[in-house]
């Protein structure tokens, strides 16, 4: 059946009661809680799902740009294409097209099947979450702009994702270098829902980036109650508050953030990118001796063969970690991968990057500031400019070793 919701949204659905498990599904994913909705929820072949959950529910497997999540959105996107020759509608049709560019990784045509879902609708919330998310996950980050400006005026404080929309909002703004706009609705988004992760996320790197990082430790502490249990973000905002206490002069209580950095939700699930970025950026400033027994443990979570070579951003993580362990080698073997990797394409940055952290494993500083100087563009890695930013730290972690061996 297929019914409209508030926001007239048509929705593919077996009763008009799956209009409501939808939005407790989407309230899930914007709140990065656990998504009980999915768990509890049958996808097969026998189609005892409703089309529009399944597609959510592929777009979640397909943006976490893992190569075994991928493969489980094929076999689901599979059931889908069957369920569309039952009963569909313009909307399910062009989402099944996007998910497809999704899986075969061309991203500019996925994000414009779900834009152009939002042109048609500025409150079709789904078509929001998912163009953002591929924007960040490629570094879209003016495009996130262009999406913005067609939804923004919009949105109105009765929605029910309205704060929700207010925090990616305050994250994009930030992206793009407008702070005190991003600070404004990073707060408004809070004040509606002290829980809004994504707020308490973009309010971080607006400190980080501005350089205000006793403010962003404070802000984080009285915050702490909100975020340190949350399901998918708590990691990565340990992440950001190790990274205020690196630069506040709290190092003395990095080791017990380190220990919930790697707090996983599940033992052998690839959530190591923030801990490889905490312990690398950790060498680039101190003496690590204590945490040489946690680069050898942290380093076999990195020996996914079948993931390595997938996408680039974990790649360029998984580099860090063979650097701190002196896997120059497995270095030489991402290298080899990077024409492969998605997003496709960027192979010569992408190979400039990783020489430049094989050169720095080696203690060759002035190839690293050879091949780092140049300039280059990281967005297409995607992440945030706060994530991308190591690669300049490297960069001056470099030039100040040269300047310490010429005073010799």
């Amino acid at each position: 059946m297929i019914f409209k919701n508030q926001y007239n949204v048509p929705l593919v659905v077996r009763s008009e009661n799956d209009i409501q498990k939808i939005d407790v599904c989407m309230a899930l994913i914007f709140g990065m809680q656990e998504n009980t909705v999915f768990r509890e929820e049958t996808f097969d072949k026998y189609h005892s799902s409703s089309l529009s959950l399944l597609q959510i529910y592929c777009a979640e497997l397909l943006l976490s740009m893992e190569k075994n999540k991928h493969s489980e959105a094929f076999e689901m996107l599979q059931i889908a294409a069957r369920m569309i020759k039952d009963e569909s509608d313009g909307r399910s049709i062009i989402i099944n097209a996007g998910l497809s560019h999704l899986l075969d990784g061309d991203y500019f045509s996925a994000r414009y099947a779900f834009y152009g879902l939002l042109v048609q609708n500025p409150k079709d919330f789904f078509a929001f979450y998912v163009v953002h998310m591929i924007e960040f996950n490629n570094g879209m980050t003016s495009c996130m702009l262009e999406t913005l400006h067609v939804v923004r005026d919009s949105w109105e404080k009765n929605d029910i994702f309205y704060g929700y929309c207010k925090g990616i909002e305050a994250f994009i703004l930030n992206e793009n270098g407008f702070y005190a706009a991003s600070l404004e609705c990073g707060k408004e988004a809070l004040s509606l829902n002290p829980e809004d992760i994504y707020a308490i996320h973009a309010i971080c790197h607006h400190y980080y980036d501005n350089r205000h990082y006793h403010q962003g430790r404070i802000f984080m502490e009285q915050m702490a109650a909100h975020w340190q249990n949350n399901y998918g973000m708590r990691l990565h905002l340990y992440w950001h508050y190790a990274m205020f206490l690196m630069k506040e002069n709290g190092r003395h209580l990095l080791y017990d953030i380190y220990q919930s950095i790697r707090n996983k939700n599940h033992t052998h699930s690839l959530e190591d990118l923030d801990a490889t970025s905490f312990l690398f950026r950790l060498s680039l400033y101190d003496d690590t001796d204590c945490f040489h027994e946690e680069a050898r443990e942290l380093v076999k979570n990195w020996y996914h063969f079948n993931e390595l070579g997938f996408y680039f951003f974990n790649d360029f993580h998984a580099s860090l970690i063979f650097s701190l362990s002196g896997r120059v080698d497995l270095i030489d073997y991402l290298i080899l991968q990077s024409n492969h990797s998605r997003p496709v394409g960027f192979s010569k940055t992408k190979i400039i990057l990783l020489n430049a952290i094989k050169h720095h494993t080696l203690n060759e500083h002035q190839e690293v500031v050879n091949l780092l100087s140049k300039p280059l563009d990281f967005h297409f890695m995607g992440g945030s400019k706060a994530q991308r930013s190591i690669i300049s730290e490297i960069l001056t972690h470099a030039k100040n070793k040269l300047e310490i061996n010429c005073d010799y």
